[in-house]
């Protein structure tokens, strides 16, 4: 049984210290990447018969999609480090963050995370599997995050706090098998991908720099992710090293996006009525509005292991606070 008082989104943000900016954010997107009439990348030019894969899949592009190719790693990764790396490093990366954008979008890959929910696509749930695969860190020591690829390990996707992130850790491993960039890194550049493919305004401010290992199937970081029980505001500040302004733009703008599931998280449906794109109709994030604008009721819900869902109203349990 878990007290709600509304449906509580099933997706947070990755990036904690890079969206302090998202509240009141509003407008198209203000990262305007121009098509370069001569690709700065030139996977062609790579050896044939040590990086095959990538030269193949270079060449059969027409010189229109190649320019698309990179304009998305214009906006995907980080300068200088994208700039750094070797032309085949750069070749696997731009591969990469094309082939997690065609997977994200749903009107592409026909991918959908679930069935029982409001929305079609994998964009939300790789945006959470992100957040949770980044939520383990430990400032203070230094441990934990998204470098190590732990979200992969079975011991680590069997916290209760990374119910079904499973259903994306798989997807992500086909989608990265093979390639020369890690599964720590993949899982990072799906995040940014699916804002991306969520109409984010801000891409400026959440661009990725790679090169995270995965270390040993038997490190698994568990009981560090925040949920309403665990006091969320001191994780936030003493185990992330973020502000409460930082945490509250985290929580808006992540919730701000997808669906939760009541066997996933005991939460069932959406903060936004926008759960595939960030919300700008309405003059802001949908999450703040909806906070303020609606009249909202408290239910206790169960939900069964069919996954059928029951709610039954209750009386506001903190109307003396």
């Amino acid at each position: 049984r878990t007290l709600l008082s509304a449906p509580v989104a099933d997706t947070e943000m990755r990036f904690p210290l890079a969206v302090c900016t998202l509240v009141g954010v509003a407008g198209p997107n203000l990262l305007v990447a121009a098509l370069p009439t001569a690709p700065a990348v030139d996977c062609s030019t790579l050896d044939a018969t040590e990086h095959a894969g990538l030269v193949a899949w270079w060449t059969a592009k027409t010189p229109a999609a190649k320019a698309t190719a990179v304009a998305l790693g214009e906006e995907v990764y980080e300068d200088p480090w994208f700039e750094d790396l070797e032309d085949w490093e750069q070749c696997a990366y731009l591969k990469v963050a094309e082939d997690l954008l065609a997977f994200a979008d749903f009107s592409t890959s026909g991918k959908d995370s679930r069935t029982d929910d409001q929305y079609l696509g994998f964009a939300p749930l790789l945006l959470r599997a992100s957040f949770h695969s980044a939520g383990t860190f430990h400032k203070p020591t230094g441990t934990g995050g998204s470098n190590g690829g732990t979200i992969f390990n079975p011991a680590e996707l069997e916290d209760g706090g990374n119910a079904c992130i499973d259903i994306a850790t798989k997807e992500l491993e086909t989608i990265c098998a093979g390639a020369p960039v890690s599964k720590a890194d993949c899982i990072v550049i799906g995040g940014v991908v699916a804002l991306k493919v969520m109409e984010f305004p801000r891409m400026d401010l959440v661009k990725v720099a790679g090169g995270r290992k995965v270390v040993d199937k038997g490190i698994a970081y568990r009981d560090r992710l925040p949920n309403p029980d665990n006091n969320p505001f001191a994780l936030f500040t003493k185990s992330y090293g973020m502000t409460i302004p930082e945490l509250v733009a985290l929580i808006g703008g992540g919730h701000n996006f997808g669906a939760s599931h009541g066997l996933c998280s005991g939460y069932e449906g959406v903060w936004s009525a926008t759960p595939l794109r960030w919300d700008t109709d309405s003059g802001g994030p949908d999450y703040f509005i909806d906070l303020f604008k609606d009249d909202w009721k408290w239910y206790e819900l169960c939900t069964f292991a069919n996954g059928s869902v029951v709610y039954e109203s209750i009386p506001d349990p903190f109307a003396s606070d």
